[in-house]
């Protein structure tokens, strides 16, 4: 969450195989979606976040200033993995078409891009920067 959009980020992008790849790699062991889910609700508890199951497609903000702390507590090879798995999940929810979805996952991929840059140039997440610029041209 914090590399992504402080604006919303969509509830489908933490259900991603990508996502629990990430979360098992960081904590030594497998993770289920629901897992995934009930983090969030935690979060949620303890106002860590905020949720508008109205909006799915920016149902979870998360304040800058939390994005922020969270983000200068990584080491660079941190930030590098971090940034991979985001750009992994967003690809993998990357619809044919609904428009909502791929506004907030262009602000995603955008505030991705501002945060991690240099990271997603040296791996397969430069085919989420080929794709936005694909989708922008469209």
């Amino acid at each position: 969450m914090s590399v992504l959009d402080a604006g919303g980020i969509p509830t489908d992008l933490f259900v991603t195989s990508a996502v629990n790849s990430y979360l098992a790699g960081r904590l030594g062991r497998p993770v289920s979606s629901g897992q995934t889910e009930d983090a969030i609700g935690c979060l949620y508890r303890l106002s860590l976040l905020s949720l508008d199951t109205d909006q799915p497609a920016r149902a979870v903000r998360v304040h800058a200033l939390v994005q922020r702390v969270t983000r200068e507590s990584f080491s660079t090879a941190d930030l590098a993995t971090t940034a991979r798995a985001a750009a992994e999940a967003i690809l993998e929810v990357w619809p044919d078409e609904e428009y909502e979805l791929h506004i907030s996952l262009r602000s995603n991929a955008r505030a991705l891009l501002q945060y991690t840059q240099a990271h997603l140039w040296t791996s397969n997440a430069r085919r989420l920067l080929l794709l936005v610029g694909d989708d922008l041209a469209d």
